[in-house]
C-alpha cells in the first residue's frame, strides 16, 4: 500500500475524493477523508462540515463511508486537502485482482 503524497504539499495524513464517485448526485460536493492505515487498509470518513447533511436527510453515513473506502482502495486519483491537485490513489498503477478463473 503506497503512502498520500502530494508532488507539491508532500506526505499527506489524508486525502479527499468526492462522493459523487459513489452517489451521484446524492453526494456530489461532499468530500470524503481518506486515509490508509498502518495495516494497508483504507478507511473514509465524512468530513465534520458535511455530517448535518447526512443527518437532515438521514442518509446511512455509516455505508456510504464503508462503500466509499472500497472505491478509494482501487481509484488511480485523489485529491490533496491543501492544494486540491490530485495525486495518485491506492491504486494508481496497479491491475486490479480478478480473482482465480
Amino acid at each position: 500500500m503506497k503512502d498520500l503524497k502530494c508532488d507539491t504539499c508532500g506526505n499527506l495524513t489524508y486525502a479527499l475524493c468526492d462522493g459523487y464517485a459513489i452517489g451521484d448526485t446524492l453526494l456530489e460536493g461532499i468530500l470524503f477523508e481518506i486515509r490508509l492505515t498502518n495495516h494497508g487498509n483504507v478507511l473514509a470518513s465524512v468530513q465534520e462540515k458535511d455530517l448535518p447533511y447526512f443527518r437532515s436527510q438521514r442518509i446511512d453515513r455509516a455505508q456510504w463511508e464503508k462503500d466509499m473506502a472500497e472505491h478509494a482502495s482501487v481509484t488511480d486519483t485523489l485529491t490533496c486537502p491543501m492544494c486540491e491537485a490530485d495525486i495518485d490513489g491506492p491504486g494508481a498503477g496497479e491491475s486490479p485482482s480478478l480473482g482465480n478463473a
